[in-house]
């Protein structure tokens, strides 16, 4: 029986080497297994730092787009107000070219007609001159003579005219500058 009962206790011996070796192996699983779980929950913690920093990346991005739009629209709005603003300058300046044109022309016209009367008042004038010098040889002597009258008439009304007309010169002249 002894012989038996060594055997058993080789056996159970074997047995406990091999309950212990497969224990330490399920230890080492074990552990290795809680480093795997603790790498894994780290892992995801990172993965849920990451997810919340892009959420906020993209909520940003989310507004700094929308404001972008907005400023985007207001600078289409102010671009078509410019465009408009721009047109109407532009009309409203070809208006004020042409009425400069006019007014130009117009001023030409009234020295020309300015040029024409003082070329008439001078032509009386030639011709008045004789006039008051004969009559005055003429009062002298006692005589009586046709004044010509209606010369010096004319010739106030045309010196009259000439003065208004350079006063409407003048007054275009300056109001366009």
């Amino acid at each position: 029986h002894t012989e038996e009962l060594t055997k058993k206790v080789a056996h159970l011996e074997a047995t406990i080497r091999q309950n212990e070796n497969v224990a330490r192996s399920l230890q080492r699983q074990i552990d290795q297994s809680k480093n795997e779980i603790v790498s894994a929950e780290k892992a995801l913690s990172d993965m849920r730092e990451k997810q919340c920093t892009i959420v906020n990346e993209n909520t940003d991005l989310r507004r700094a787009l929308q404001e972008a739009l907005v400023k985007l629209q207001t600078f289409k709005a102010n671009e078509e107000k410019l465009k408009q603003a721009d047109i109407e300058n532009n009309e409203h300046i070809d208006k004020l070219e042409k009425e400069i044109n006019n007014l130009q022309d117009e001023i030409a016209e009234l020295r020309d007609e300015l040029n024409q009367k003082e070329e008439n008042i001078a032509y009386l004038q030639s011709i008045q001159q004789p006039r008051k010098l004969e009559k005055l040889k003429i009062t002298n002597s006692q005589s009586t003579l046709v004044t010509g009258a209606d010369d010096e008439l004319e010739y106030d009304q045309l010196l009259a005219t000439r003065n208004e007309l350079a006063r409407q010169v003048d007054e275009r002249t300056k109001s366009m500058f």
